[in-house]
């Protein structure tokens, strides 16, 4: 039936497989506190005899203070005892469940973290994962085709890690049903097989070709809106040998002759697709820029930003049209720290519309009111589920004691942004050491504005980063020299060379993320240019 059913029939089949988990969520969108309880007391009675229940009484733990009384606020390094003893394959150590695989991750920064996937974890990414793609079929005029799901090809750099766990998800289907997986099989205008490429540049070109055969292509699924981005510009600079790899066909005639006449890519892809009608992909705080730069490529294409999910959760998502993206809240139990109060937290049915929180978690998996360190904005409410806003990363930069925190200068960046710059396809501010080996905080820019207006940016930028005592102290140490400028000149794009950079080092698709700042030193190495 798969192999022959027309695509409406198996995108209707594929949406009712949603329904149950769907009707759940509707349910519990009137009695969030109770859900939430629920899934806290039913993670915690699941995993009293682990070694980790038995260390912090979880078997005593009757209320949510309680909870919040026996274990404190963790993080990843809280986490690493435990993990190497499970990679040795010792058991019932943070879950009486069986460990599935590890998915590595360093999220924004940083080194590698293994985080612990059993199948109840899947299951609390598919109770996120169903709602929104049931929604989405129901909304959006996307059932009459195929479409384009980010398959994360092989880590290219192997792990000096020994694990009798496996490390790594085989594909981003893993975290669908095997009937669903078949569906999506039938839908999918990528064979699974491609997943098995670490070549950047095979990985590019076999999508392309999938891709470009199929003129029913009505949805497009990415993580990272600048590597659809960067997809089309491959194809600009590779387009004969992409085109004469679709084999002779009518299809390959027609794109050629299309190619040939076209005057740009975006009309070249407005008419290989003209049925293409959403995009999903990461579109709220440094991934906003490049959303809009896909609405260059497809006007009249609809962008839905994907929401929060990271590899430890999954927290919100795109929901019935409406403003930000609705928390999850079947998928874990959530907590939520104030910025300006360390030592509180609050529940999801207690948050302050307009105020900003850090995201905690606790999850099947074996992570216990575990900090992503992921900040988002309540901009609503619908029923009685909080409406969320990414902002961004909260993280401190601290190289020689100046304790820039990401927040504040990724504001600081977007604002300055804004305000002086023109179009700017690429910018990111990484601390970094100049030509006379003097480390500064680091603008990459890639930009056509004047030389001038770049000096203002930086000279304000300064001036900003100033105000903060620990900065202000390492520059009259001489630890720090002022902002600079690094003016990106280099025939391919800035968003494909950063993107490449993350894949080569090991970091899989979905962990690629756009990023207004980075921590770590050596980009002027990655990039052509010149220093102003």
């Amino acid at each position: 039936m798969i192999k022959t059913a027309p695509y409406i029939e198996l995108s209707k089949l594929l949406q009712d497989s949603f329904a149950n988990q769907a009707n759940l969520f509707l349910i519990a969108l009137d009695k969030v506190e109770a859900t939430q309880h629920q899934k806290l007391f039913s993670i915690l009675k699941s995993n009293f005899e682990t070694q980790f229940g038995t260390e912090h009484y979880f078997n005593s733990i009757k209320t949510v203070d309680d909870y919040r009384k026996k274990i404190p606020i963790c993080e990843y390094n809280d986490y690493t005892q435990y993990i190497e003893r499970i990679q040795s394959g010792e058991g019932q150590i943070l879950t009486n469940e069986s460990i599935h695989c590890f998915e590595p991750t360093s999220g924004s920064t940083g080194h590698h973290k293994l985080i612990p996937y059993t199948q109840s974890l899947y299951q609390e990414f598919q109770d996120g994962i169903a709602p929104w793609l049931h929604d989405m079929y129901q909304n959006k005029n996307i059932a009459s085709g195929r479409f384009y799901w980010s398959i994360t090809p092989a880590i290219k750099n192997s792990f000096p890690i020994k694990s009798v766990i496996p490390i790594g998800i085989e594909n981003d289907f893993n975290y669908f049903s095997q009937s669903q997986q078949k569906l999506l099989s039938a839908l999918s205008t990528i064979p699974l097989e491609i997943s098995t490429s670490n070549d950047i540049n095979t990985f590019k070109k076999t999508t392309l070709v999938n891709l470009l055969r199929a003129d029913d292509l009505s949805f497009v699924s990415v993580w990272n809106p600048s590597f659809f981005s960067s997809l089309l510009d491959y194809f600009s600079k590779n387009s004969e040998e992409i085109l004469s790899s679709l084999g002779n066909t009518d299809r390959r005639n027609d794109l050629k002759y299309l190619w040939n006449h076209s005057g740009n890519c975006k009309e070249f892809f407005i008419c290989a697709w003209p049925n293409l009608h959403l995009i999903s992909c990461w579109a709220d705080a440094s991934a906003e820029s490049h959303a809009e730069n896909l609405k260059r490529y497809f006007p009249d294409v609809y962008i839905q930003g994907k929401g929060l999910i990271c590899t430890e959760a999954f927290i919100s998502f795109p929901f019935a049209n409406l403003p930000g993206h609705i928390l999850s809240i079947r998928s874990h139990f959530f907590e939520f720290r104030p910025l300006d109060e360390t030592d509180n937290t609050y529940l999801a049915h207690e948050l302050k519309i307009g105020r900003q929180y850090e995201v905690i978690v606790t999850t099947s998996g074996g992570l216990y009111r575990y900090n992503i360190h992921d900040i988002i904005e309540v901009i609503g409410y619908h029923k009685q589920a909080p409406l969320l806003k990414f902002i961004c990363r909260n993280h401190v930069i601290d190289h020689v004691g100046e304790k820039i925190n990401e927040l504040q200068l990724t504001t600081t960046l977007k604002k300055l942004q804004n305000n002086i710059l023109s179009y700017t396809p690429f910018l990111l501010c990484s601390p970094e050491r100049d030509a006379q080996n003097k480390l500064c905080y680091t603008v990459f820019l890639d930009t056509q504005d004047e030389t001038k207006k770049l000096h203002i940016f930086a000279e304000q930028l300064e001036e900003s980063l100033m105000k903060n005592f620990h900065y202000r102290y390492a520059r009259e140490l001489g630890q720090l020299n002022k902002v600079r400028i690094y003016k990106i000149r280099d025939e391919r794009s800035a968003n494909e060379i950063y993107f490449e950079k993350h894949f080569n080092d090991g970091k899989q698709l979905g962990q690629i993320k756009p990023a207004y700042v980075d921590k770590s030193l050596g980009w002027s190495s990655v990039f052509k240019g010149e220093w102003l």
